[in-house]
């Protein structure tokens, strides 16, 4: 994890999910700050605040994370890695012979996009004119990396992240879950692209790092400007279409007068 921390750009790291306590010092020890720490258990907070007790850097969240906040069951199985906050499918429980539920507890949860503001985003980042500082993303929460996205994406946080480092299950391995191609294919929709890391520790669940796709924003871009031309395209020919109605009414209305004229002529020409 530290020579990962240390591969890519970053000034910043927001990393949610079961490693993010062994991974602290690394990042303190590469000068990223701030460094937020974000657990799915409420139980690994205490850990998560001597943390930071310890390193100034780090930032602690004050309670499990979830995509919108607010209460959510936790699945707490007897691999306390595995526990999460969907219920495991049937793949996880071939994969992990022996692995139990133990207790389903109901848990009060942080909004992830509370977090982001930890790292000062989205208004603070970049804000003196420069480029934004670079982040960090590093999520390791079962059956949650898409939604977590997703719910940075409406909060106007994920631009600032151009590395992410999310754990998922080749298949899906929970209730819910999205599984590595639906991820990478939503990586790709949300401006990314991505890959898996080569020779992951556990194959079933591998990483897929991803970066800012600098190619496919010129693309989006471009078709939004596009879009808004053709928009403002459609609304001047609605206009002059409009325009062109009220022309033919009163070009007709003007005719009827004319016959209307000749007639009467007609009239007095015959008295």
């Amino acid at each position: 994890m530290v020579a990962f921390s240390l591969s890519f750009p970053a000034e910043f790291v927001l990393h949610i999910g079961a490693g993010c306590s062994r991974a602290a010092e690394g990042y303190v020890q590469a000068g990223l700050g701030p460094v937020v720490l974000a657990g799915t258990d409420p139980e690994t907070l205490p850990e998560l605040q001597a943390l930071a007790q310890r390193f100034k850097p780090v930032q602690a969240a004050r309670a499990a994370v979830s995509a919108g906040g607010g209460a959510a069951v936790l699945y707490r199985c007897n691999f306390p890695d595995l526990s999460s906050q969907a219920g495991p499918a049937e793949t996880l429980f071939r994969l992990f012979p022996g692995l139990e539920v133990q207790q389903e507890d109901l848990a009060q949860t942080q909004a992830v996009a509370d977090l982001a503001a930890l790292c000062g985003l989205p208004a603070e980042r970049g804000k003196a004119g420069g480029e934004p500082k670079q982040g960090l993303l590093v999520i390791e929460a079962a059956a949650q990396p898409l939604a977590l996205l997703q719910a940075l994406e409406q909060a106007g946080c994920l631009q600032h992240f151009q590395v992410l480092r999310l754990q998922e299950g080749h298949k899906p391995l929970y209730r819910g879950a999205s599984g590595m191609a639906a991820l990478q294919a939503g990586l790709e929709d949300l401006g990314y692209a991505s890959q898996l890391e080569a020779a992951p520790a556990d194959p079933d669940r591998p990483y897929a790092v991803a970066w800012r796709n600098k190619a496919a924003q010129a693309r989006a871009a471009a078709q939004a400007d596009l879009q808004q031309q053709l928009d403002l395209c459609a609304s001047d020919l609605a206009e002059l279409q409009q325009r062109y109605r009220a022309v033919l009414q009163e070009k007709e209305a003007q005719e009827d007068l004319l016959r209307q004229l000749a007639a009467l002529a007609g009239i007095a020409g015959h008295g």
